[in-house]
């Protein structure tokens, strides 16, 4: 798919590029191929590089709340990697970056 894609580096995590805008209209397909590909990954944590996208709505940021709920089931952690500024606006504006963007009391997101 155009706006997702997803591998495992050599320590096991999952690395998922998001890119362009995750919303309504593909946010379900995006968690598809993400769970699809989830075996891929040996290592428990998840990180995801933000780079690329360029919007978010409620069902963009659904998806990464169900991200960092798989790494805490796998026993890892969420990492969100290199978030636009407006991403990161957004993340803000729904209360959610301290929970999305912190780990063990440090950012984990890198900009």
């Amino acid at each position: 798919m155009d706006w997702v894609d997803t591998t495992a580096d050599a320590g096991g995590t999952l690395v998922i590029v998001l890119r362009g805008d995750i919303d309504f209209t593909n946010a379900a397909d995006v968690m598809q191929v993400i769970r699809a590909d989830a075996a891929l990954a040996t290592g428990p944590d998840i990180e995801v590089d933000l780079a690329a996208v360029t919007f978010l709505d409620s069902s963009g940021i659904a998806v990464l709340v169900r991200l960092l709920h798989l790494a805490e089931q796998r026993g890892g952690q969420l990492r969100l990697l290199h978030p636009p500024e407006k991403v990161r606006d957004q993340l803000h504006l729904a209360g959610l970056a301290e929970l999305l963007g912190t780990s063990g009391g440090s950012p984990s997101w890198l900009a």
